[in-house]
Formats: structure tokens, sequence, C-alpha cells
């Protein structure tokens, strides 16, 4: 049997069947489906992630103490040594001394409670300066009702603060926080301000309870012992190293030479740990959409072994008249191979499709990667190549008379 007419026959066997072979190509339709639209968001997502970052973060140095031997960023001043500890001194310092830098800012942290218009939440403290919330967040936050406090009131050590939408929300529900006074460990505080939530794919975080205040004012009237960090801005991601060299150098000069321990972060070592666990995470993704793939193919070799079945006594008259055993091999090898690649090119669109409608839905920009949408072409081809040989094989090696003594 020639080629072109052993694909007519496949073809008109397999439209003959329609809805059977739309079955049977289901799973390859939705493992396909899968893939692509799996990995074509996840794409998105990170990519999106990435553009939401500003400069600001990717040029930020961030300098943090740490007890001798630990790795860990956040810890409690009482675990340090005393030349490790970091102080606003230090940071007056860095501004006064200056160097390779654009930008620096102090922030200290406490957990403490609030309490305003009847109500009382826990929140996370940050004394700053008037520039602390675009160093705050990868994504800077905004004012939107009122102003930041200002450089006066940061000298001063003013009783000021700037609420962020969530705990506005919570502690005053009807909106109307500005002027109003809250107070933390017996400290009034006048609002002055409220900031954008920290937000997520798009969306408001939901607990975002944060509270800016001055540094002065946290450090001199709430928590003395508050936790430092010194945010410096480098003006290009190629000035880092020596603004780390720097800043190292400072800290070390204001502590006698001594060999005290600081964590002086490089973005780029985070941006290089971020690349790596995507690709990981990209890697899992794809393999345990295969799988699906694994199990669609499975569903194809069982419709095929019925169609065998149900074709027993007309593969059997094929075999009596003369045709070779090798065409009826390819013959439904053939078809399994088509409801596959059939099933790939459908999976393919619908995979697209929502993968576009999803990356519309959330503002991002659809990355589809040809090299996935080109493993989802060859995954469904090998599926049908795999699974359709047991049941192509299996024809072939009827035998005439017993195919033609079959009864269904």
């Amino acid at each position: 049997m020639n080629a072109l007419l052993l694909v007519r026959v496949t073809f008109r066997t397999l439209s003959r069947r329609l809805l059977r072979s739309l079955l049977a190509c289901l799973g390859i339709i939705i493992g396909v489906a899968s893939l692509i639209a799996t990995v074509a968001l996840f794409n998105s997502g990170i990519s999106h992630g990435k553009k939401r970052l500003s400069l600001r973060g990717e040029r930020q140095v961030i300098i943090t103490a740490t007890p001798r031997g630990s790795t860990q960023v956040t810890v409690r001043n009482r675990e340090l040594r005393s030349q490790d500890r970091l102080t606003v001194d230090d940071y007056i310092a860095i501004r006064n001394i200056g160097g390779p830098w654009v930008a620096a800012t102090v922030m200290l942290q406490s957990v403490n409670n609030i309490r305003a218009n009847g109500r009382e939440i826990s929140v996370a403290l940050r004394g700053t300066d008037i520039d602390g919330l675009s160093f705050d967040n990868a994504t800077p936050r905004r004012i939107v009702a009122g102003s930041m406090f200002d450089a006066v009131s940061v000298e001063a050590g003013s009783g000021v603060c700037v609420f962020t939408q969530g705990v506005a929300e919570e502690l005053f529900p009807a909106g109307d926080c500005v002027g109003r006074y809250a107070v933390v460990n017996g400290v009034p505080l006048l609002i002055v301000g409220v900031a954008s939530s920290k937000s997520f794919i798009g969306e408001p975080s939901k607990g975002d309870f944060e509270v800016y205040l001055p540094y002065s004012s946290l450090i001199r009237r709430i928590n003395p012992t508050a936790y430092i960090r010194i945010f410096v801005e480098a003006p290009e991601t190629a000035a880092i190293p020596p603004l780390r060299a720097h800043l190292l150098g400072i800290m070390e000069t204001r502590r006698g030479n001594r060999n005290a321990e600081f964590l002086v972060s490089d973005p780029a070592e985070y941006r290089l740990r971020d690349s790596e666990a995507a690709s990981i995470a990209r890697r899992v993704l794809i393999s345990v959409m295969c799988i699906s793939l694994l199990v669609g193919g499975i569903g194809v070799m069982n419709i095929m072994l019925a169609n065998v079945a149900e074709r027993t006594r007309e593969i059997g008259i094929r075999l009596a008249i003369g045709t070779r055993s090798s065409d009826i091999l390819f013959e439904f090898l053939l078809e399994a191979t088509v409801l596959c690649v059939l099933g790939g090119f459908i999976g393919i669109a619908f995979g697209i499709g929502t993968a576009a409608l999803v990356a519309y839905r959330f503002g991002w920009d659809l990355e589809l990667s040809f090299g996935v949408v080109l493993l989802g072409f060859i995954s469904s081809v090998s599926v049908g190549l795999v699974f359709g040989f047991a049941p192509a094989r299996a024809a072939a090696r009827l035998l005439p008379l017993e195919a033609l003594r079959y009864e269904a």
C-alpha cells in the first residue's frame, strides 16, 4: 500500500468514528494545553514581577548587622556584639562622608500595638526619613492621602506618622484618618498621610499593616533598641561592587578598624538566586505537565486497542487477500499518531488562548515560548508513536483464519 493511499485510509477511518477519535485525543489536548498555558503564565508572571521592580531596587544595597557566624538578617540587637550594632550615627556618617551613591536612607523596625478610633491592632513601625517610602519596597509606595512628614519633623523627632492603606482601613473604616491621632506605647502620633499598599499581581496585599514615622521619633520616644537597616542606592549596577567596599570601609573605620561583621547585600546575588529558582520551578512544571501527556497517551492506546478488537474481521479479510502485516502495522500506528497530532494542535490552540486570557485578566504581557510550543507538538507525536505501537503490533500479528472466525 503506497503512502498516499495509507493516509487516505487513515483519515477516512478516523472520520467515520469522529466522536471516538475526539475522545481518544482529549487527554492529549488537556496535556498539551496545560503544558503551554502553565509555562506561558509562569514566564509571564516572572517577567511581570521583574518589570514591577523599580530601577532603585535593582541598584539598592542594604546594610544589616549580623551576629558572629550568623547569616540571618533579622536579629535582635542584644544578640550582637557592640561593634556589630548599627546605629543612626552610622547612617548619618554615610550621608556626610558621601561616596559612589546617589541616595540613602535608614529604616528602623519595631512591632507594636497601635490604638486609634477605639480600635487596636499590631503593626510594624518603620522609622525612616523623608525618602523612606521609596526605599522600603521593590515597588515604592506613594502617598494617596495627606502628605509625607518633612525633614523638620525628622530633625525634631516629632510625633507624626503615615499609615499604610491597610492600617487606615482597619482603624478608620470611614476613611477620615488624616489629622487624627493614634497612640503607640502611650505616645500620641498625629496622622499626616496615608501611603499605598504593597501589591501582588496587581492587587493590594492583605494584612499590610505598617506605620511610617521619623526614625528620630521611633528611637527616642518608642523603642531605643529598634532594629536598624541602612539603604543605599548606587547610580548604576556597575557601581555596586565599589559601593559595597566603600560602605564596609566606612563601617570599619568608625569602629577603629575592629573586625565588625555586617551583611552588605548585593542585588546581583539575589537576581542570580531568583533566576536559578525560577529555572528549577520551570523544569518541575514541564515535568509535571509531561506526566499528563503520558496519561493522555494511555487513553489513546486503550481506544486503539478497542479499534483493533472491533475491526478484527476486517483485518483478517485484508490479510487473507494479500495485505502485508507491515501495512496493517503502519496503518494503525499512523492512526494513533494522527490522533495525537490532532490533539496536539488543538491543545496548542487552547493553551495559547487560555494563557492569553489569564494574562489579559491580570494585566500581564504574554510571554509565550516557542520552545514550549515545539515541545508540546513533539511530545504529542512521540506519545502517538510510543502508545500506538502496541495496538498496531497486535493488529499486524493477527492470523487471518483466527481473525476471520473472530466474533465481537
